[in-house]
């Protein structure tokens, strides 16, 4: 493969394969000198193989890159399982020493390297509970939020009846490359 071949773009060859394409129709399709045939076998050829070897070269490609991205969300888990781990660490130790506090009934304590430890009530809003069991539908319409949402499947069906709805339209259908 020559220097030249390695450096065209997939586009590129994709411009060779049309200009050849192009000729051909000039010709009418039909080439009758030999060596002009030839010539134009060699072009499709060259053009083929060099096509070839570029989308086998994406495909290479985007296989590296699903590997590495599948290898860094596993990391990015582990990451996080061990963030995780430390913070409930972090809310163990803390509770340890709150029950600590408070088993000696102290609400601060100087550390040896002059830290203070205080128990400190929490701020915001008082807590509410509920009950275990409590039903949506039971409680009074003034303490209720009711979230309304656009029921996408119930639009597409009455579009596709053929309802005009003011606020939606049916879309095209996308596509995506499959590698096998």
């Amino acid at each position: 493969m020559t220097a030249t071949m390695e450096r065209r773009t997939l586009f590129d060859i994709g411009n060779e394969f049309l200009a050849l394409n192009e000729r051909l129709d000039e010709l009418t399709g039909e080439i009758a000198d030999p060596a002009l045939d030839a010539e134009f076998a060699a072009s499709f050829a060259d053009v083929e193989t060099a096509e070839g070897v570029k989308l086998d070269r994406y495909v290479n490609w985007i296989r590296s890159l699903e590997m590495e991205s599948s290898a860094a969300r596993s990391e990015a888990e582990e990451y996080i399982a061990r963030a995780q781990a430390r913070e409930n660490r972090v809310k163990w130790l803390k509770q340890r020493m709150k029950a600590y506090l408070e088993y000696t009934n102290r609400q601060k304590v100087q550390t040896a390297t002059g830290r203070t430890l205080a128990i400190q009530a929490n701020g915001g809003s008082v807590p509410v509970k509920l009950a275990d069991d409590i039903n949506p539908a039971t409680v009074p319409d003034d303490l209720v939020i009711v979230k309304r949402t656009v029921d996408t499947d119930a639009v597409r069906k009455a579009l596709q009846a053929g309802r005009e709805l003011p606020f939606a339209t049916l879309g095209e259908r996308g596509s995506h490359l499959r590698i096998r």
